[in-house]
């Protein structure tokens, strides 16, 4: 959304450059001066090369950047974080799973951010016992080692599976 703000100011603040002289007096354009249209150009350069510097990283959520210059770099840590006009490859390592008891006629409530919600099953713990339980899981990916995780990220753009999940019981 800034980029195309930006882009609107470069194209608003040259055209007033280019066409007062071209104009008659007109109280609108007469508002542009040389300085405010370049101040104009300016801010909507700043704005749209803003929003390809930094991006905001989410928790529970390991980020993959990979630089135009051909680098990479792995972001674990939430917050804004620097980009610098490069590719962002976001990978969940983190994934709640919660069984949820309802009753017949209720509707599971809507999955949040990073939460999965689902129907209890029914278990049976011996020929004589059946039940239904709720449980929760988060499922989870060893992010530390760095080799794994970029194996990972290269696996996950041709959309292959790998394997790596922990279990976390709670």
């Amino acid at each position: 959304m800034l980029t195309i703000l930006g882009i609107l100011l470069i194209i608003i603040g040259l055209l007033s450059l280019i066409l007062k002289p071209f104009t008659k007096p007109n109280k609108l354009l007469d508002w542009f001066t040389k300085k405010r249209s370049l101040q104009i150009v300016l801010l909507g350069l700043v704005m749209s090369v803003l929003t390809g510097m930094f991006f905001y990283a989410d928790a529970g959520t390991a980020y993959a950047v990979q630089f135009i210059t051909g680098g990479d770099k792995m972001i674990t840590t939430q917050g804004i974080k620097l980009k610098w006009w490069g590719r962002i490859i976001p990978l969940s390592y983190e994934m709640s799973i919660k069984d949820i008891i309802t009753k017949s006629g209720d509707e599971l409530p809507k999955n949040a951010q990073g939460i999965y919600n689902r129907k209890a099953q029914k278990w049976e713990f011996s020929d004589a016992i059946k039940a239904e339980i709720s449980t929760s899981v988060i499922v989870g990916v060893n992010i530390n080692d760095k080799d794994v995780f970029f194996l990972w990220q290269i696996e996950t753009e041709v959309n292959l599976n790998l394997s790596l999940v922990e279990f976390y019981p709670i």
